[in-house]
């Protein structure tokens, strides 16, 4: 049994230790004439691009099999971004901690975007409204990565006191962040969700707005898609019509945002 005063420094020993072992090698020369053997290296643990939040890596399966005992939460601290972005993510495998506020008190001074983006996979997981707050200011951020995250994590909320917020995203500069938003617009008033709504006709009418135009006018195909997508998905209106029939005609190339209209209109009709 192992004091609960040495559980922290232990759990945060052996994230480092893991963290070592999964991502650190010394590379050799193979003796002459010898083929090369590939190595293999955990990008995702890596500083460099690896994989999204939430995506699994054998280090957070080892790290996740039991409850966590408080290293994880602990392990948000570790002077390493690359460690704490492990615990952010085994966190997220998890339920809930019962120490939900020191995680968001974490979260409010992480400099890493990384973990950032960890955070807020594990607060839309959790789908806990305490950390709204922290999830609207996330949404703000300098980095469009933790942006899209953040929105995405306002969604699994299911608050659709939030629509603003998200409508204003879908102008972001970033394809990433508007993709996002157009998804997390679909969670707040989705039909086959029975969540209380509390959005003013006013609010849905410009959010009607704003996708009917990343529908028709966005750059970039991952929006316009999801747009539909969204239109196709939340309560149906008298104001999806247009957008959606246009798309039939705009997307006769686009297999994709044109299901999701074809989807839609049946919707209104059904």
């Amino acid at each position: 049994m192992v004091p609960r005063s040495l559980r922290t420094p232990l759990g945060c020993a052996l994230l480092a230790w893991l963290l070592a072992g999964c991502t650190i090698g010394v590379p050799r020369d193979p003796p002459e004439g010898a083929a090369e053997r590939p190595t293999r290296v955990d990008a995702s643990l890596s500083p460099g691009p690896g994989p999204g939040p939430g995506q699994p890596t054998d280090l957070t399966d080892l790290v996740t099999h039991l409850a966590d005992d408080g290293s994880l939460v602990a392990g948000l601290t570790h002077v390493d971004p690359a460690t704490r972005r492990v615990a952010a993510r085994g966190l997220a495998r998890l339920p809930k901690p019962e120490n939900l506020k020191q995680v968001l008190i974490r979260a409010s001074v992480e400099p890493d975007a990384g973990v950032l983006a960890e955070l807020c996979f594990a607060f839309g997981r959790w789908e806990d409204h305490e950390a709204g707050t922290s999830l609207r200011k996330l949404a703000l951020h300098p980095a469009s990565l933790v942006r899209a995250a953040a929105l995405s994590a306002l969604g699994r909320l299911r608050d659709d006191r939030e629509t603003d917020l998200l409508v204003r995203a879908l102008a972001d500069s970033n394809s990433a962040v508007r993709q996002a938003a157009a998804l997390a617009l679909a969670d707040l008033d989705g039909r086959r969700f029975d969540h209380p709504r509390k959005a003013s006709q006013d609010t849905l009418a410009r959010r009607d707005e704003a996708l009917a135009l990343a529908l028709s006018d966005d750059p970039d195909q991952g929006v316009r898609w999801r747009a539909a997508y969204t239109l196709a998905s939340i309560l149906p209106r008298p104001a999806h019509e247009a957008p959606l029939r246009q798309a039939l005609t705009d997307s006769a190339d686009d297999p994709v945002t044109l299901a999701f209209a074809l989807r839609g209109l049946a919707a209104l009709h059904g």
